[in-house]
């Protein structure tokens, strides 16, 4: 058992630590300021909230059941325990179901996820089942209605599996189910992977037609297809009057709204159809508020609207909780608190850890038993009054944090103690109480199970006021007010406005919409809306003049003074600020007024580190904004650290999602996760060996070694580490493409990115490259005798100037191996032999190959030779000839290209450089790339380093502290030791915590959900992103962790995804993903919840309700009771071509009904008018009978004409298929 304060605080940390990994803040005010909001513990995550698991109380015995109720004798042997060891153990609201369906009543089962919910109805059905198989009764006796397939499945093996050798079936008709027997029996024994086929399964859509079963398992929706289609009639053939006993719709509180209209017409229908009078009714729930006044009053009259039959007062039927024996006297408290901090980080939940912190909670140290165990403290600790306030404080108050618990556990029991120790001393009691154990009624169980709510968030726009152009004065806040809280008073008032900060240099700015009157009003700067924003930064962060600004010399005309035209509006303006007007440029004479940079919107320049941009790059990736945080990579981190900290054998995740697109999206983004980090972290730990041998890794060799390291893994555990081999594939060459594209991604983490999340092993330091014998070339001053320029430089200038040059072409990617300038031809062999989930983008390097070269090479659409990325070498505007000129100062561009090119021979004569010949397209023409035998890949050692924030470089010169772009300027220091991926990298692998994710959503074929779905119960998969579909009812066994992408939209959604976690008795964990305010569909939800956690995880569920005085609806049910009453008579359901006839009038296409087809509709209709009109008032009685006038529409002669015009109505209905086919003729 592990310390469930240490896994919180292990995912808070590391979260932490991924949020500051990107974080740039120039201004020192700031940085302090939001350092100080993230320690506060609220900012990006709140205080775990604490709820318990509840103990349901214990009915009577199913022994006693049997017998009290007169239910079959083999009821004990069908209801087993999990262990198969003996009958369920049935809780009280199981015993009153039971018994009250035996009286023939029908009855709603509110209760809780876990609860047993089930049982309340299949106990009574196979009870039913087995004594209507001795009087030898065909047909379907109890229809099981489903709101979604995923649980359906769930029920259905269950049951399947207990039925076995009884006599009595069960078949599960859904959309799902194969039409054959044959095909039936491959899909589950090759597909779901069942061993066994059990003798109660009817499996296909043709044996249920032909041999109904006993049990029928649906949805609403396919029910409505099983009444009004031809070839499912047989279905029901056996069923005689009151032969079908049981209508059972679980998860009721689902059937809301129009589908609950929906399903409440739909089971009138059944009733009608097989001539039902006194059905029992069935609801389950999970627990619904209870209506003020008259308890389940709403419920009521929901029960009975929706199926239509009476529910007598004693009908709901609700948990009850075991509660604590209070007779006997509590424990005293120890007159002081001796609970330690360490004490409660060593708790491991092993024994000789646990047994400090128990003796911290105790009075007289002499209560310890003589042979301490589980079971033996828990007779002790039972009588805690520390574990008795957690367990009563939540069971009567709802879900709390640490600290309010404290709070209450103070003023209680504490009140002369400092709220801090008493927080110790709560969490030195739950954690003893997940250790120890109790008899509940002839079973052990923990005395406290804590299922664990963390909510974590995006962060929050920060809001600063503008009222000076000093840096350090600036109020800053997060509420989202307007009004700057420090500088406005009554007489006046300042606004806040929203900052959004330089991606590359951490320069904030402010962001603003300029009126028609000149006056700013805060505009937060939304990445995914345009608007006519400006951003103002000032100018004492930026520079007090243009030409304090890094503009590029190429937007320059030849004055060197002016824009050109073609750049002016990517410029910043300076303009002057009134703080006292709030307005731009007012003509007003006060004195505080100050310079700002006004920035276009688009922001295609920083005026602060000179960074470009274009028209195409994303938004998002030229700012930051605290409330930024992706929910995708946030999800990752998450989920990635979950596994990390859970129990061995409780590593699985459940992430839900309300979008099944998102579902997708999700669980490609973990995968690409996986794969980039574990290959990262596979190279890290190769470099590693080889450091620790004193060596280090060559380009054409480090495939080879990773390989090596791959295996070493496998032999600690195959199935948790299996090579990414294709199937079917030549062993051997799946070897060589596999070596071959491990050297290719190693070679394609020696090109860098700007891009501020890449999480290359260089950036962090974990990898150093070196250039083979560079010092010994850069020493020989014999080689520097044609360019005395260079010969004059110190020797760590020269290394410096020589190195950069080699770094900045390597970092382009222009390096001289076949596998990234062949990559397209050799990306083929590659994904052929490997499998797809360890296939990562090769970004740029399928398309292009990259070098340096003074040409020009331009490409056509058509163009058909190889598409090169070049940067020019030695032009006088080029960054190498700039890098150049900074440390021989005194030279011309022109000079310095020269003395470039003289560099370049002595470096390909060397070997450091080569000259790549391009093909006849380039017309044989050379780029210029590093030699890949030169480079040397080193562990690095030393987490700090020489680094540039905007190119997100760093640099191992020896004496040179600027950028080798002019742009970047002077590089900083940077210590990488607390950084998020630092750390990743540096760490073990863990084999058992590496992520198998997939997505589970309803428009994904059906076999491929069932696949998915056996394989994460048997651990194959190990994280599932599942849309809704999963939410309901599931029993996912020892699940212990559920991650919500974002918070639902009400109790009852959170508290059934929640519920999928913690069935076990052990505890468990739900993330929570909230949005900042970003997303207007989620943002203010999601933030009233991320700053409220205890209004959704304790909140109650809302009663549903449903109007069934619905015209639309009620016609589109009459329509299918006439379809249901003429597919006895007639073909209804037939292919489109024996329904319709095209017909082609000048030139023009008309489709018709066949007039065959009409009339062999009349015939029947006119015959069997009366039954149908009959079949509609019996259906609808209730409301027809209704004296008040909420359906004094629904008469008989309205009912009439619809029947008597049904097949022009029916003729209307197809009126969009007609259309679509017009338009294809």
């Amino acid at each position: 058992m592990k310390n469930i304060f240490l896994q919180i605080k292990e995912l808070q940390e590391q979260y932490k630590s991924f949020i500051r990994s990107y974080q740039k803040f120039q201004n020192p005010t700031i940085k302090q300021w939001i350092n100080d909001q993230i320690e506060s513990g609220t900012f990006i995550y709140q205080k775990p909230v604490i709820d318990l698991i509840p103990q349901y109380k214990s009915g009577s015995t199913l022994e006693q059941l049997i017998q009290e109720n007169e239910l079959p004798v083999q009821i004990s042997e069908i209801f087993q325990n999990n262990q198969r060891t003996a009958p369920i153990s049935p809780y009280s609201h199981q015993d009153e179901a039971i018994c009250k369906t035996h009286e023939g009543k029908n009855i709603i089962v509110s209760t809780g996820t876990g609860s047993g919910k089930s049982m309340c109805f299949w106990i009574p059905i196979v009870s039913y089942c087995l004594k209507t198989k001795e009087k030898e009764v065909k047909g379907v006796k109890a229809l099981v209605i489903y709101p979604m397939n995923a649980l359906a499945n769930s029920q259905y093996n269950d049951i399947a599996k207990r039925l076995h050798g009884t006599g009595i079936t069960v078949a599960k008709y859904t959309g799902e189910m194969k039409r054959r027997h044959e095909e039936a029996n491959n899909y589950l024994k090759n597909v779901l992977k069942r061993e066994k086929i059990y003798d109660s399964e009817i499996i296909s859509r043709e044996d249920v037609q032909n041999t109904p079963p006993d049990i029928l398992i649906t949805n609403y929706k396919m029910l409505e297809l099983i009444l009004t289609r031809h070839f499912d009639r047989k279905i029901f053939r056996d069923n005689e009057k009151d032969v079908l006993k049981f209508l059972i719709l679980d998860e009721i509180h689902t059937y809301r709204g129009n589908s609950g209209a929906d399903v409440a017409c739909l089971i009138r229908r059944v009733k009608q159809r097989l001539n039902i009078a006194n059905p029992i009714c069935i609801g389950t729930s999970a627990t619904i508020e209870d209506t003020p006044g008259v308890k389940g009053n709403i419920i009521k009259q929901f029960a009975e609207d929706i199926f239509g039959e009476e529910f007598v007062d004693d009908f709901l039927i609700q948990a009850e909780y075991l509660e604590e024996n209070t007779s006997e006297e509590l424990l005293n408290l120890p007159t002081k608190i001796r609970v330690k901090e360490k004490d409660l980080d060593n708790f491991n939940g092993s024994l000789g850890n646990t047994l400090p912190l128990i003796k911290s909670l105790l009075d007289n140290q002499n209560l310890l038993p003589p042979n301490p165990n589980e079971k033996t403290l828990g007779e002790l600790l039972i009588l805690h009054p520390s574990i008795r306030f957690i367990k009563t404080s939540i069971q009567e108050d709802g879900s709390q944090t640490i600290r309010s618990l404290a709070e209450n556990y103070q003023k209680e029991l504490r009140s002369t103690f400092n709220l801090d120790d008493c927080e110790l001393e709560i969490k030195a009691a739950l954690l003893v109480g997940t250790f120890a154990q109790t008899k509940l009624e002839g079973k052990y169980r923990a005395i406290i199970i804590p299922k664990i709510h963390l909510f974590f968030t995006q962060g929050a726009v920060i809001y600063g006021c503008l009222i000076s152009n000093d840096l350090n004065v600036i109020h800053l806040q997060i509420r989202g007010d307007k009004l700057c809280n420090e500088c406005s008073t009554e007489e006046k008032i300042h606004y806040a406005y929203p900052l959004v900060f330089c991606k590359q240099c951490g320069a904030e700015y402010f962001g603003v919409r300029e009126m028609d009157d000149g006056k700013l009003s805060p505009e937060y700067y939304n990445p995914f809306v345009s608007g006519t924003k400006l951003i103002l930064g000032k100018t004492s962060s930026i520079g007090k003049e243009m030409s304090n600004l890094p503009i590029p010399e190429k937007w320059f005309l030849k004055n060197g003074v002016d824009i050109s035209k073609k750049y002016r509006h990517k410029t910043p303006i300076k303009r002057k600020y009134c703080p006292e007007c709030n307005i731009l440029d007012g003509d007003c004479s006060h004195q505080n007024k100050f310079d700002v940079w006004a920035v276009p919107e688009n922001f295609e320049f920083c005026p602060s580190c000179g960074v470009i941009h274009t028209k195409k790059t994303q938004r998002f990736k030229k700012f930051y904004s605290f409330d930024l945080v992706g929910r995708s990579t946030a999800t990752d981190i998450l989920v990635s650290n979950a596994l990390k900290v859970l129990e061995k054998n409780e590593k699985r995740i459940l992430i839900f999602s309300d979008n099944r697109q998102e579902t997708a999206f999700q669980a490609g983004h973990l995968r690409d996760f996986e794969r980039r980090i574990t290959f990262q972290h596979l190279m890290v730990e190769t470099l590693k060996d080889a450091h620790k041998n004193r060596d280090f890794l060559v380009p054409d060799e480090c495939g080879r070694d990773i390989y090596q390291k791959i295996k070493q893994f496998r032999a600690i555990d195959e199935d948790k580490f299996k090579l990414p081999w294709k199937a079917g594939k030549n062993e051997r060459r799946s070897e060589q493409y596999f070596k071959e594209y491990l050297e290719f991604l190693a070679l394609s983490e020696l090109k860098s990115s700007g891009y501020i999340l890449h999480t290359g092993v260089e950036k962090y330091s974990l990898m150093k490259v070196e250039y083979s014998n560079l010092d010994d070339v850069i020493d020989n001053e014999r080689i520097w005798n044609e360019v005395p320029q260079i010969r004059s430089l110190t020797s760590e200038a020269r290394y410096d100037l020589v190195r950069g040059i080699l770094d900045d072409i390597r970092w382009w990617g222009a390096i001289n191996h076949d596998f990234l300038n062949n990559t397209r031809n050799k990306w083929g062999d590659w994904s052929d032999f490997i499998e797809d989930y360890f296939m990562q983008d090769p970004g740029r390097f399928l398309n292009y190959i990259y070098g340096y070269s003074d040409e020009n090479f331009v490409h056509s659409k058509k163009f058909q030779g190889e598409r090169v990325r070049t940067r020019k070498f030695s032009t006088p505007f080029s960054s190498l000839n700039k890098w150049l000129r900074f440390f021989i100062s005194n030279i011309e561009a022109t000079t310095a290209s020269e003395l470039l090119l003289t560099i370049k021979d002595i470096l390909i004569d060397r070997g450091y450089l080569v000259e790549h010949t391009l093909g006849k397209y380039h017309k044989y023409r050379n780029i210029i790339q590093v030699n890949p035998n030169k480079i040397e890949l080193h562990y690095g050692t030393d987490p700090k380093i020489k680094y540039c924030y905007k190119c997100q470089r760093l640099y191992r010169f020896k004496t040179t502290h600027r950028c080798i772009r002019g742009l970047c300027g002077d590089l900083e220091d940077i210590d990488w030791s607390n950084d998020y991926y630092y750390n990743l990298f540096n760490s073990q692998i863990s084999l058992d915590s590496t992520i198998r994710p997939s997505e589970h959503n309803a428009s994904l074929p059906v076999d491929d959900r069932a696949d998915i779905e056996n394989k994460f119960n048997e651990g194959i998969l190990n994280v599932l992103v599942s849309s809704p579909t999963m939410e309901l009812g599931i029993d996912i066994g020892d699940l212990s962790t559920v991650l919500l992408r974002n918070v639902p939209p009400d109790a009852s959604r959170y508290a059934q995804r929640a519920g999928r976690a913690g069935r076990s008795d052990k505890p468990s964990f739900i993330l929570v993903f909230c949005s900042s305010g970003l997303d207007t569909n989620r943002g203010p939800h999601d933030r009233f919840f991320y700053n409220n956690p205890e209004k959704i995880i304790s909140g109650k569920i809302v009663p549903p309700q449903f109007e069934l005085n619905n015209k639309i609806l009620i016609l589109k049910h009459i329509n299918s009771i006439i379809i249901q009453i003429l597919t006895q008579y007639a073909m209804i359901d037939r292919p489109p071509e024996e329904i319709f006839d095209v017909i082609k009038e000048n030139n023009h296409y008309s489709v018709k009904m066949k007039e065959s087809y009409s009339k062999e509709l009349e015939n029947p209709l006119r015959t069997h008018f009366d039954e149908i009109l009959t079949a509609i008032k019996k259906v609808f009685s209730h409301e027809l009978n209704q004296k008040k006038s909420d359906f004094d529409w629904l008469t008989e002669s309205f009912i009439i004409p619809q029947v008597q015009n049904f097949i022009n109505r029916l003729d209307q209905n197809f009126s969009y298929y007609k259309q679509v086919r017009n338009e294809y003729e």
